[in-house]
């Protein structure tokens, strides 16, 4: 009897099918668990970057109030967007966002200011007219912000009315003309 390699053929090529089968399966699952893995560790700030870098439309939500638009900038604590009508800033622990297909490209942005916090200081220095939403006490009130204090904000419409820091989640304002 003698040995022909072509013989062996099928067999082998059968392994190297079967490998390869193999080596795929346990890459596809490897990348399944890497993304799940990074979705949990994802935060709602990384959403929010994600949706204006790719050009995602938002919806965001909150206390009965929602806002449709795009997000403008991201800062540690809080988002920035644009509705039809209104610039909204809205701090991230209090929100909820949802996300529609991008319609435009994204764009990079820096935040106006770090925080929301000092985002309010600039409404302060602006004197721009914002109207506070805030979920401690459910209240609405439009003003300009006088001073941002250490724990609550002093707005004046036309009296002054004090809101604490904490439970303002909103702030918005009308679109320049």
């Amino acid at each position: 009897m003698t040995w022909r390699p072509e013989e062996f053929d099928e067999l082998a090529e059968e392994l190297r099918r079967r490998v390869a089968a193999e080596f795929r399966s346990e890459a596809e699952e490897v990348e399944r668990l890497v993304h799940l893995q990074r979705r949990r560790n994802a935060r709602l700030r990384d959403i929010a970057i994600a949706a204006m870098h790719q050009g995602q439309g938002v919806t965001v939500g909150g206390f009965g109030d929602e806002w449709s638009g795009e997000v403008l900038s991201v800062g540690t604590d809080y988002l920035s967007m644009k509705t039809a009508t209104q610039l909204l800033d809205a701090r991230l622990d209090s929100i909820a966002i949802g996300l529609t297909p991008a319609t435009q490209g994204g764009r990079s942005a820096k935040a106006a200011s770090e925080t929301f916090k000092a985002r309010l200081a600039e409404f302060e220095i602006s004197g721009d007219l914002v109207t506070l939403r805030s979920r401690i006490p459910v209240i609405e009130v439009t003003g300009v912000i006088d001073v941002v204090a250490a724990d609550h904000i002093e707005v004046r419409c036309p009296e002054p009315f004090y809101l604490p820091l904490e439970g303002i989640f909103a702030a918005i304002r009308p679109l320049p003309q």
